[in-house]
């Protein structure tokens, strides 16, 4: 992980879902 900001980012977190970001609340179950 990359401690440049902690804000979730594509770059940051892949493995993420799109759906999960810290601009939008994680809708994905």
């Amino acid at each position: 992980m990359t401690a440049q900001s902690t804000t979730w980012s594509e770059e940051a977190h892949p493995f993420y879902p799109p759906a999960c970001f810290s601009r939008r609340p994680c809708t994905f179950g």
